[in-house]
């Protein structure tokens, strides 16, 4: 009887044994599995978020990418147009069409006019070859009134003048030939004591101009 007993005990010990080490097998088991869900899942989720974050800078590179494009398209056609816009020719510069004005119909001054039909002169002042007019007061910013303008020649500037009734303005010629240039003008820059005219008639020698009020004249008649 104590036998059977002894044997009915060890068999419920063994059993029990096995019951504990089955269930501790399975529990364990089942938290591998468990455990290797929760790892990928996170792997998953890591691999989401990485994803969308690799998304993310390939559009902010392309963005950056189409910018600098455009900027460098934008940059070669201004480098382009400025290397192919070639500077506009300097027209060359043509003698003005003579036209007779009615105040030079009154007069005939052929003798002192230059082979393009102009009648220019200049003055010399106090016998220095350095203060010649209008080149002297044109340098000093000066302007002139009357209906004459200045001609750039390679001697610097001349006066290009056209006939008048009297004497007006502050140079120019009458129709009797009389050149004349205002006192007042010239002594306005420098202390003036004499006046002298130059001009293609003269050779461009100076020839002396005499004071009448505040005009400086050379008569040519």
């Amino acid at each position: 009887m104590k036998k059977q007993v002894f044997w009915i005990a060890l068999i419920i010990l063994i059993g029990a044994i096995l019951f504990l080490f089955y269930f501790n097998f399975c529990s364990t088991d089942r938290v591998e599995v468990e455990t290797r869900e929760v790892h990928t899942e996170i792997r998953e989720a890591d691999y989401q978020r990485l994803r969308d974050r690799i998304v993310s800078l390939e559009r902010k590179l392309l963005e950056l990418e189409n910018k600098i494009n455009q900027h460098t398209s934008a940059k070669t056609t201004t480098t382009r147009s400025v290397t192919q816009a070639k500077p506009a020719p300097t027209p060359e510069p043509r003698p003005e069409p003579k036209t007779v004005r009615a105040d030079d119909k009154k007069a005939d001054l052929s003798h002192l006019r230059n082979v393009s039909g102009d009648i220019i002169f200049c003055v010399m002042a106090n016998n220095d070859g350095g203060m010649h007019f209008p080149q002297y007061a044109l340098e000093r910013g000066a302007t002139f009134e009357g209906n004459v303008r200045s001609n750039t020649t390679s001697d610097g500037n001349n006066w290009v003048v056209h006939p008048t009734e009297t004497m007006r303005g502050d140079y120019g010629i009458t129709h009797d030939g009389t050149f004349f240039v205002s006192h007042s003008v010239i002594d306005s820059l420098i202390d003036v004591h004499n006046l002298a005219i130059k001009s293609e008639f003269t050779g461009w020698q100076p020839r002396d101009m005499t004071r009448e009020g505040n005009y400086w004249v050379y008569k040519t008649r």
